[in-house]
């Protein structure tokens, strides 16, 4: 029985490492980098709506290759709550156009929706674009840091860019 129990064990171990390897989000030809945020939870209450979850903003390196700073925390939220109630949701991801996200991202700094031009399609003027998971309705918040880390001024170093 013990044997058993110990593969069932290692069997689910195994399977939930494999699905939880991520898969690299393609960047698209004219974007500086794509953020995808995974493991997405979705709090409910009438009709506010919150989300949190960990987040990567893949990009390119100085050489031209491939890489990803993380973690970073995602926070988004608005008035678009239906129900009651707490869920896991899908990835989002949203290609990044602006080289003042792009560097607030590689320098540890916050980005907040408010502060930029955030579209669901790609235009002159769009500095992210919302491709999966979110509306224009949904404020959001991306913090390349902890929150308790970055409000104590703990852990100030810079974050890499690590190669994929």
């Amino acid at each position: 029985m013990k044997t058993i129990n110990r593969l069932l064990i290692m069997g689910l171990m195994t399977s939930s490492y494999a699905l939880s390897d991520p898969i690299v989000p393609k960047i698209p030809s004219d974007a500086l980098g794509v953020v995808q945020v995974e493991q997405v939870k979705i709090g409910s209450l009438v009709m506010l709506k919150g989300m949190k979850g960990t987040a990567r903003y893949v990009t390119y390196d100085g050489q031209g290759a491939l890489c990803e700073v993380s973690p970073i925390e995602f926070l988004a939220g608005g008035f678009s709550g239906d129900r009651i109630g707490i869920e896991n949701t899908a990835d989002i991801v949203m290609s990044v156009y602006s080289k003042s996200v792009a560097d607030h991202l590689m320098n540890h700094k916050e980005v907040t929706s408010e502060d930029y031009q955030v579209a669901l399609m790609r235009t002159p003027d769009s500095d992210v674009v919302l491709e999966t998971g979110l509306t224009l309705n949904e404020g959001f918040i991306l913090h390349p840091r902890s929150f308790w880390s970055s409000w104590w001024h703990f852990d100030e170093r810079p974050l890499h860019c690590t190669p994929i």
